[in-house]
């Protein structure tokens, strides 16, 4: 299964090892945050923020952010 995640009034899904995967981001502040779960997971529910600077433009940047879920009872 797959979780979906929100950026501003588009949704994206995670891959199958749950890694999510936006390219081509213009500069400036972003935040993904998790609106559907799977197998039992409780929806986290904190924004997961993070910046696209101007001076990585002229070559593939990589940003990691790690969000755990927990599960239900």
């Amino acid at each position: 299964g797959t979780n979906e995640r929100v950026q501003a009034d588009k949704v994206f899904k995670t891959n199958a090892s749950g890694i999510l995967t936006v390219d081509k981001l213009a500069p400036g502040q972003y935040y993904v945050k998790e609106v559907a779960t799977v197998n039992g997971n409780i929806i986290n529910e904190t924004p997961i923020t993070f910046e696209v600077a101007a001076e990585t433009l002229e070559a593939p940047t990589v940003i990691e952010r790690t969000a755990t879920n927990k599960k239900a009872r």
